[in-house]
């Protein structure tokens, strides 16, 4: 991965992933524990409930394809 602070690559990079209820947030964290970028974006999960158990029940009415296809799409965008 490029490491534009440094202007080379990143090495041991990994990638941390928050998915909230109303934010899904990603950081590029390097060998040393440092952040070297973060993204977020507003989870589309939303439009199958407001919360967690709007989601779960969602899910178990059939839903469940709906919000893996948001979260997955939302996550390609970051």
């Amino acid at each position: 991965m490029w490491n534009a602070k440094n202007d080379r690559w990143c090495e041991a990079c990994g990638i941390a992933i928050d998915i909230g209820t109303t934010t899904i947030a990603a950081a590029l964290v390097g060998g040393d524990g440092r952040i070297r970028a973060e993204r977020s974006r507003a989870n589309s999960q939303l439009a199958l409930g407001a919360d967690v158990m709007s989601r779960i029940r969602a899910a178990t009415e059939g839903q469940a394809g709906e919000l893996q296809a948001r979260v997955r799409a939302d996550l390609t965008k970051l």
